[in-house]
């Protein structure tokens, strides 16, 4: 039983493309390949760490509130009320505005002239 030679490549040849799979040739072939194994445990990690995140601010909030309160519905409400809190201030900003306006020149506020 005699050892199999492996033929070395030459200096001039292109490489082999067939025996590295894990590096992607174009475009087409990189949608298609299928990911190391490290690559899917960090991701697949990473999934459940963020879902574990979600389930115990669910939970908390769950807590705080007394009612069942899910992540995505609690933040939505968290930024129409930020929203909010901006049009109130920005309402109170234009009629501050107007007050100013309306002050005459003799310094006296909020009264018009008289004719």
């Amino acid at each position: 039983m005699g050892k199999r030679k492996r033929r070395k490549q030459g200096r001039n040849q292109e490489p082999n493309l067939d025996k590295d799979r894990s590096k992607p040739t174009s475009d087409k072939d990189a949608t298609n390949r299928i990911p190391n194994k490290k690559d899917l445990r960090k991701t697949i990690s990473q999934v459940i760490q963020n879902r574990k995140a979600e389930l115990i601010t669910e939970f908390y909030l769950q807590r705080k509130f007394n009612q069942s309160v899910t992540l995505n519905n609690f933040l939505e409400q968290w930024v129409n009320g930020f929203e909010n809190q901006v049009k109130k201030k920005e309402k109170t900003a234009i009629e501050y505005d107007r007050k100013v306006e309306k002050i005459n020149d003799d310094g006296q506020p909020f009264k018009h002239r008289s004719k």
